[in-house]
């Protein structure tokens, strides 16, 4: 905890996970001052806002400043608690989420540039008829080569390819 903001930002590291929890109202700088020099040095730590007293664009304003949460003083310490706990379980969500793509990527590493495409055109809905012609290839060869894919991405059928890699297709 700190008692003077200042001190707060001198002391803050974007590289430390953290929950940051700002009064609205403080001495030398509000907590919309403070949000607004976080945000410039790119913080990605959640904020909980409290205020005793606040307007409504004061509100309005840290919520669209990325404030995770605006608590009205008193607050209990239940609903304090409950909104930390969502906090962690939207962590390891994410973090979980990052793991499955860094490992799907490592996996589209695997494939051919030839695999590359004819992967495009499955994502796209494309039959392998279809593929085949737009290839220039005969539908056997791309059966096989979608067999290879599939092993390469360990996916046992297309509704699992999809789900699993139908995003890599807007990048």
């Amino acid at each position: 905890t700190f008692s003077d903001p200042l001190e707060f930002l001198k002391s803050f590291s974007v590289t430390h996970s953290s929950v940051i929890v700002l009064d609205m109202h403080m001495p030398t700088l509000s907590g919309l001052d403070i949000q607004s020099k976080l945000s410039e040095i790119g913080n990605h730590s959640p904020i909980f806002f409290l205020s005793g007293e606040s307007k409504s664009q004061q509100i309005i304003d840290a919520l669209k400043g990325g404030a995770y949460e605006f608590f009205l003083k008193p607050v209990s310490p239940k609903i304090l608690l409950n909104a930390l706990n969502r906090v962690f379980e939207d962590k390891r969500n994410n973090e979980r989420a990052n793991k499955d793509e860094l490992y799907r990527n490592a996996l589209l590493s695997l494939l051919t540039p030839i695999e590359h495409q004819i992967l495009q055109f499955f994502l796209l809905g494309h039959p392998n008829k279809a593929v085949a012609e737009a290839m220039n290839l005969k539908a056997d060869t791309i059966k096989k080569r979608r067999a290879h894919i599939y092993e390469k991405l360990q996916v046992e059928n297309l509704p699992e390819l999809l789900d699993n890699y139908t995003n890599i297709s807007k990048r």
